[in-house]
């Protein structure tokens, strides 16, 4: 089973170190489904909000949900300008976070200011499919990085690391990723790359037409505060289940862990 979640947060370490130092961890709750624990390490501290659902149908296109999507566009795209971008609280502090710890904020993209650019300058809104487009909608509304992952397509714990060396992924297209050693990376048991801080995600774990359970990811940085991503994850959730009335989610979670 991998109905049963685990999130670590490491120092700089090898991507397949994780798989070492979690193997019995692996073992117990692919044999049993129970997670052990919630093992956060933090420096610095970088707060993520998480949960589960089960039995989402995803569609290449749903009519409902294509006009909600393009409620949320307008609404942002409205108000929308470049001043607003640059001087935005939750933009800076990804870009502050990255300047300092992960590289040139040239280098790194915040999926969200994407997003935001890609409306500003008249451009269509990414389709993907009925979930990831109703996530990233969430995304540019809340401007907090959010990644939905296939349940059934990764190997618990997981983990958040720094690339210890270059590594080449494909993105959710199948295009071609370089990423460069020092990057902030999510990734599973076996060391396979899930998500890309604070970007995009990989093919490892795409949602596709076939996912029926997953899991909704937000990611901060230091001076965002955890109920901004309880929040987002929780607007994601709402949405959902508001399309899907068989779907079901667990208690939205944090790492690390608020009382």
């Amino acid at each position: 089973m991998q109905d049963s979640l685990l999130l670590y947060w490491r120092e700089p370490a090898s991507v397949s170190t994780g798989t070492e130092l979690c193997r019995k961890d692996i073992s117990y709750v692919a044999k049993t489904g129970v997670m052990l624990s919630l093992e956060v390490r933090s420096v610095p501290e970088v707060p993520v909000a998480y949960t589960t659902c089960r039995g989402v149908e995803v569609r290449e296109v749903r009519a409902d949900v294509t006009l909600e999507v393009l409620r949320i566009v307008e609404e942002v795209r409205s108000s929308l300008d470049e001043e607003l971008i640059k001087r935005d609280k939750i933009l800076l502090l990804y870009r502050s976070f990255i300047e300092k710890w992960v590289g040139s904020a040239r280098d790194v993209k915040v999926y969200p200011e994407l997003l935001l650019r890609r409306i500003l300058s008249g451009r269509s809104f990414p389709h993907y499919n009925s979930v990831v487009d109703l996530v990233n909608a969430v995304s540019l509304a809340t401007r907090v990085a959010l990644s939905v992952l296939d349940l059934r397509k990764f190997v618990p714990p997981l983990e958040m690391v720094y690339l210890d060396r270059e590594l080449f992924v494909e993105d959710a297209r199948g295009r071609a990723m370089k990423l460069r050693k020092g990057l902030l990376v999510l990734v599973d048991g076996r060391g396979k790359v899930l998500y890309v801080y604070p970007y995009k995600v990989t093919r490892e774990a795409y949602v596709d037409l076939n996912t029926k359970d997953l899991v909704v990811l937000s990611y901060g940085a230091p001076g965002i505060p955890t109920t901004t991503l309880v929040s987002s994850v929780a607007k994601v959730v709402g949405n959902l289940l508001s399309y899907d009335h068989y779907a079901s989610c667990d208690e939205i979670k944090t790492a690390p862990h608020s009382p």
